[in-house]
């Protein structure tokens, strides 16, 4: 039995590791660099980068808890976004494309927490949230962040929810920080959890850095806070 469990287990995490590969990607103008971590074999959260003719499209999402239960969810997000997207949906039509998958095939207390960005030439970014943690826009011309806000509910929580898009204009130089919440619930011997201003300072601190070491620097500091008790995934895209 114990043997057939470990097996099991660790065919779940080559499959996560299949479905969710790390990004490391120069193209269109912009520089991006996204990993998950999950906190034990299957991790719930989600990075997914399609390339389209002139553009990318990135996909991060977080389900509830994690382990197999919460990688079989991420599995189905994956597979609604790349068939929304096929089929030529926009951002809000993939997202609600997501919701409906999810609100008839998973169980009452699943959702999924989600953010979605189209990059397009130029520095043209579409962004849409579902009850997600902000986006940090760090500027690179004054060096100051702010915050794309999310404004709708989680997927797979409301049936024929609708979801909007805005759409910012990024220069060069400046960079977005897409996670999820494993980073900013680290806490220290106080309890006292990092929290999303916590988190806003790291990204200050090293946001001209190369993008490899801006990931590193992240990772590390908010690892330094505290033990890691959820998944932790980040995705960031520097324009050109």
């Amino acid at each position: 039995r114990s043997l057939r469990e470990r097996t099991e287990l660790a065919l779940a995490q080559q499959i996560h590791e299949t479905l969710v590969p790390p990004i490391d990607l120069t193209a269109h103008g912009y520089l991006v660099l996204g990993r998950s971590m999950p906190s034990t074999e299957v991790g719930g959260d989600l990075v997914d980068l399609s390339r389209r003719d002139g553009g990318l499209d990135i996909w991060l999402g977080d389900v509830t808890g994690h382990g197999v239960r919460s990688g079989v969810v991420m599995a189905m997000t994956k597979s609604a976004i790349h068939t929304a997207r096929r089929a030529g949906a926009d951002l809000p039509g993939v997202l609600a494309e997501v919701n409906g998958v999810l609100t008839d095939l998973t169980e009452t207390g699943i959702f999924v927490t989600f953010a979605a960005l189209r990059c397009e030439p130029g520095g043209r970014v579409q962004h849409a949230l579902a009850g997600h943690l902000p986006i940090l826009w760090y500027h690179a011309a004054d060096a100051s962040i702010s915050r794309l806000d999310n404004e709708s509910l989680p997927l797979g929580i409301m049936e024929d929810q609708s979801f909007a898009s805005r759409e910012i204009q990024a220069e060069p130089g400046d960079l977005l920080v897409v996670l999820t919440d494993g980073f900013i619930e680290v806490a220290g011997p106080d309890g006292r959890q990092l929290g999303i201003d916590g988190f806003e300072r790291l990204v200050a601190e090293c946001a001209t850095r190369p993008l490899a070491e801006v990931f590193d620097h992240l990772v590390e500091q908010a690892r330094q806070v505290g033990a890691v008790q959820d998944d932790q995934t980040l995705l960031l895209v520097r324009v050109a």
